[in-house]
């Protein structure tokens, strides 16, 4: 197992240079690549739905030199054969890494609170992180409705409505019934699809996390509730037939979200076989994209003081610059302030790009006040700087992050981290309040 952190440059000894020389071939290559060519490498967000900014264009790792490796933003486990790649947050050092502020944020953005987390092997590690995502892609889909598509039902009965199965007839009712059997072809909510789903429902139902995964807030027990009510015909022996059947991607174009469901469900279902594949050559695990998780996790800071999370993949609350071009400020109130959330090392400076980022989102907007927030080993601290020129005052925030290896239990790490959010919230509120009273 090779041990690398996010955001890093790290110096390989000889036996891990060696070892890597068997996912030497993803060097530099962008992850929607490697997942279109891999099939059991699961990306999350998937990089079809243009969740973040260039997420597609992210790599596992670039080589620097002969003997230095750099990572980036993506976060998670990657293997091929015998051969295992950990990158794990940058806030979780030690020999014995646990990977808690990555779970902690996942908790976060996915609403899935768990506390009595035990930190195995890395494979328990990634059966329950794709236990995490369930609910999120469980939602996403039925936000579409749910799933219908056209089944054939075998009916033995005297109301015939459908086409007579001769040979069925003849084996079920000679000396006649009183019965007729025959097919009908219905539009039905009972299907294979739904059917997996139920079938990964119930299987998570039994799983020491499930209660948490299933009863994590009101909209998912309504998405289980659902689901449970449209497959009246669940029969937990026909599991093998259903995943056989459930081989094929669903190709409707207006389900596409299905299909992202469809294929989790499979791998949770199937995990042994989609984390180790089925021969050497096979690559497989899961990654996470740092950024679009800490976006998301500051807006659950921020949301409560009254900013706007613009949403550049549906395109929502996008401001225009000129005629026809639009920008998507991370956070926004409307002449007031900006912020923008970036998950990189910015304790000492931020760079030109980002510094000029906000700088631009502020003259757009006309807000006097802008921030770039961003995690911290070192502690939660604000940082304003004046502008020249038009003016204003660009901040630097940070959330103190702790460092894993301080902590017996992620429950001690969780319980210590929410009073860092505290703090953390405490000085966004004071600088929104202070904002508000800012006369440019």
């Amino acid at each position: 197992m090779i041990n690398l952190s996010d955001n890093s440059d790290h110096h390989l000894t000889c036996e891990e240079l060696q070892e890597l020389q068997n996912l030497m071939f993803m060097n530099g290559i962008p992850i929607k690549k490697l997942c279109e060519s891999h099939p059991n490498l699961l990306l999350f967000p998937q990089p079809e739905n243009d969740y973040g900014d260039g997420i597609e264009d992210l790599c596992v790792f670039q080589m620097k030199g002969v003997d230095i490796v750099s990572t980036g933003n993506l976060m998670g486990f990657i293997g091929k054969g015998k051969t295992r790649l950990s990158i794990h947050s940058r806030f979780d050092k030690g020999n014995d890494v646990k990977n808690y502020f990555l779970h902690y944020m996942l908790q976060e953005v996915l609403a899935t609170h768990i506390t009595n987390l035990t930190f195995g092997s890395s494979d328990d590690e990634c059966f329950d992180f794709l236990l995490y995502i369930f609910p999120h892609y469980l939602k996403e889909a039925l936000s579409q409705g749910i799933y219908r598509e056209y089944v054939t039902r075998s009916h033995n009965d005297d109301k015939i409505k459908g086409i007579i199965d001769i040979s069925r007839h003849i084996k079920q009712n000679i000396p006649a019934n009183g019965c007729v059997a025959y097919n009908t072809r219905e539009y039905d909510s009972d299907n294979n699809l739904t059917q997996l789903i139920r079938h990964t429902i119930e299987f998570i139902r039994r799983h020491e996390l499930g209660s948490c995964i299933l009863d994590c807030d009101k909209d998912m027990k309504e998405c289980v509730d659902v689901i449970v009510e449209a497959t009246p015909t669940y029969n937990k022996h026909e599991l093998s037939q259903v995943i056989g059947n459930n081989l094929r991607p669903i190709s409707h174009p207006y389900y596409q979200t299905y299909r992202d469901l469809q294929d989790l469900c499979l791998r949770i279902l199937r995990f042994d076989g989609l984390m180790y594949g089925d021969n050497d050559d096979d690559v497989y695990g899961i990654l996470f994209d740092g950024a679009w998780l800490w976006e998301n996790f500051i807006n659950h800071c921020l949301e409560p003081l009254g900013f706007i999370h613009s949403d550049n993949v549906k395109g929502n609350y996008g401001k225009n610059i000129y005629s026809g071009r639009i920008i998507y400020p991370d956070y926004y109130i409307l002449d007031n302030i900006v912020v923008d959330a970036k998950y990189k090392h910015v304790d000492s400076s931020p760079n030109r790009e980002d510094l000029f980022q906000v700088v631009s989102y502020m003259h757009t907007l006309k807000c006097p006040k802008g921030a770039l927030v961003y995690p911290s080993e070192y502690g939660c601290n604000v940082k304003p700087h004046d502008l020249y020129g038009i003016g204003g005052i660009f901040s630097t925030i940070s959330l103190h992050v702790l460092q894993s290896c301080a902590f017996e239990s992620f429950s001690k790490y969780r319980d210590s981290m929410e009073k860092n959010m505290e703090i953390f919230v405490n000085k966004l509120s004071e600088f929104v309040d202070e904002t508000k009273k800012f006369n440019l």
